[in-house]
């Protein structure tokens, strides 16, 4: 971008550097809440299927290890033998009175008096036990709990750290104790976090790379992948292009941004590039579509991001050049 010349500068003191260093800070905006939103809502959605496939599986294995259907036959004859049952309790349940008294006149021998029962009637209805009513402090500290697990719902290790790292920003004891060079956590925790964190994009890619040799069987991506391409890198840029085309002609009343050409460039760029490499990572704990995203960043950033993005651009900075 810095080598478009005077079509990205915004004031006429501006230089290459000035924008290069715009372009930069809003490619960093635009990345850090998208990792928000991907690691939140995406990282519970990919989860929530996850569990779906798996209920559905074990739904789908139940019968091999269940019961199998039973004939009528059967069921006829169990019925018989409840009959017979049924018989048998009422026999048992009844009893013969015999006349002792001469004077009362006997009766029948095959006369039976069923039995009354003297227990009360059975309610099916279990009687509940009302709860105390609970205290103000108690009901608050429920409200509290529920509302905690409803966040921790939709958070994931890497948001955690992320909401850590801003509270250490935004506070700057916190942040002067942690990166001044003069003081102690500087050289034995910040810079031990700071070693960890260099090498994770090379391992995420060498670990995305030795994945690739399970597609290699396959020449053509899948229709799922195809799909999602074209959407990604084709269909969102042409959309795209004339929503910022008109922001950048009725958006300077609402904010000066709009006016700002490196801006606008940096909208079009990103709306075509490709899925975040780091998607690989939530569909490895999910265990959900894993083979389908490395098809997905293969295809995307080995073969058709370099010639898209690059024509994209090109067409951004015509555009802005005659809209600006």
């Amino acid at each position: 971008m810095s080598e478009a010349g005077k079509i990205l500068y915004w004031k006429p003191d501006d230089t290459r550097e000035t924008v290069s260093a715009r372009g930069f800070s809003y490619a960093l905006f635009f990345g850090l809440f998208s990792n928000v939103l991907r690691w939140s809502y995406g990282y519970n959605v990919l989860q929530a299927q996850a569990s779906d496939k798996e209920r559905a599986a074990a739904e789908n294995t139940m019968p091999y290890y269940g019961t199998t259907a039973r004939s009528s036959d059967e069921l006829s004859y169990d019925s018989d033998l409840e009959r017979l049952a049924d018989d048998d309790i009422r026999r048992m349940s009844a009893v013969t009175i015999a006349a002792v008294d001469h004077n009362i006149p006997k009766t029948p021998d095959h006369e039976r008096t069923r039995l009354l029962s003297s227990s009360p009637p059975y309610s099916s209805t279990p009687t509940e036990i009302p709860s105390p009513p609970l205290s103000v402090r108690e009901h608050i500290h429920q409200r509290l709990q529920k509302t905690a697990r409803s966040i921790h719902g939709y958070m994931s290790p890497p948001l955690y750290a992320a909401i850590v790292a801003l509270f250490v920003g935004l506070i700057p004891p916190l942040k002067e104790a942690l990166y001044s060079k003069q003081s102690f956590f500087y050289p034995s925790f910040t810079k031990a976090v700071e070693s960890c964190a260099k090498p994770a994009v090379p391992v995420i890619l060498l670990c995305l790379g030795s994945q690739l040799s399970t597609i290699t069987a396959r020449h053509f991506p899948s229709r799922v992948v195809v799909t999602t391409i074209i959407t990604r890198m084709f269909l969102i840029p042409l959309s795209f292009v004339p929503i910022v085309i008109w922001f950048a002609k009725y958006g300077s009343a609402w904010s000066a941004i709009a006016s700002d050409p490196a801006f606008l460039v940096i909208m079009v760029v990103l709306g075509c590039t490709p899925t975040a490499i780091n998607l690989i990572q939530i569909t490895q704990v999910s265990g959900y579509c894993q083979e389908e995203m490395l098809e997905l960043l293969f295809w995307s950033y080995g073969v058709i991001c370099i010639p898209v993005c690059t024509l994209v651009i090109f067409v951004a900075l015509a555009a802005v050049d005659r809209v600006v």
